[in-house]
């Protein structure tokens, strides 16, 4: 077997690195790039903040670095673009994500405990064992995201659009059917 070794730090890969306000209204949103690690990424975050790279923001104690792992407990993110971040195992209770684009974004283990995620575009996200108890996820659009293993006890899910999603088990949602594609995966369809 193979050994993988990460003798320069754990790889960013294919996705986006943001800095983010947590409390201000609307939230600011800013896409750093140059990073290829996420070592590298909380040096730089830190470096940046201490230049003044973020304009007034620069100062507010609730600017927070979009990363696997971030505990952004409580957070405005409503309207946030932060397609292809990377918040896998991320603590988000109570965040408010409504009417973000979260396309393409890992979200993998990640809790969404209460959060509020109404209207939101989570279209190819990953979510695999991601917990979404009591989550509010009207009018959102999960199109083409990996469902597996999801926890769902208590999700308000009414008019959410699921129409390809991977979701091998668990109960299916109310107008909505299996379906197994031609490559073999079990995915949501209309009912």
């Amino acid at each position: 077997m193979a050994r993988s070794y990460r003798r320069n730090g754990t790889p960013i890969g294919d996705r986006r690195v943001y800095v983010v306000t947590t409390k201000k209204r609307p939230c600011s949103v800013y896409e750093m790039s140059g990073v290829t690690t996420w070592e590298e990424a909380d040096a730089s975050f830190e470096l940046m903040r201490g230049m003044y790279q973020f304009g007034d923001d620069s100062m507010r104690d609730d600017l927070a670095l979009v990363r696997p792992g971030a505990d952004l407990t409580q957070a405005n993110l409503e309207d946030a673009n932060l397609e292809r971040a990377d918040l896998s195992g991320a603590i988000l209770c109570g965040v408010n994500f409504c009417i973000a684009d979260l396309t393409e974004a890992r979200l993998c283990r990640a809790n969404f405990t209460d959060a509020y995620l109404e209207e939101a575009v989570f279209c190819g996200a990953d979510f695999t064992g991601a917990d979404l108890t009591g989550a509010r996820l009207m009018m959102a659009h999960l199109e083409d995201s990996d469902l597996t293993r999801v926890v769902f006890t208590g999700t308000d899910i009414k008019y959410v659009e699921f129409e390809g999603a991977i979701y091998p088990t668990g109960t299916v949602p109310p107008g909505w059917k299996r379906y197994t594609d031609p490559k073999g995966v079990v995915r949501l369809t209309s009912a």
